[in-house]
């Protein structure tokens, strides 16, 4: 799977999710988002369940971040 590169803008605001996953908890009542660049320059607005969901499956990775593996030390695996 070719993982799209997400790029966070740092702004959290209240609003409507543009991904409206399974565990959204933005999808119809406006609540916490922040908004994610992706590579042609589009911005989404996305809840942090969305954004976990996205992550956890493969289809985006955070830029500047690092895996849970990679802050805790425990590489092994």
């Amino acid at each position: 799977m070719n993982r799209i590169k997400v790029r966070p803008s740092g702004i959290v605001a209240g609003g409507l999710c543009g991904v409206k996953g399974p565990s959204c908890t933005a999808a119809t009542k406006p609540s916490g988002i922040t908004y994610v660049f992706l590579p042609d320059g589009a911005q989404v607005a996305v809840c942090g369940a969305c954004l976990d969901e996205r992550v956890a499956s493969g289809a985006w990775r955070v830029e500047g971040a690092r895996s849970k593996a990679a802050r805790t030390g425990n590489m092994s695996s």
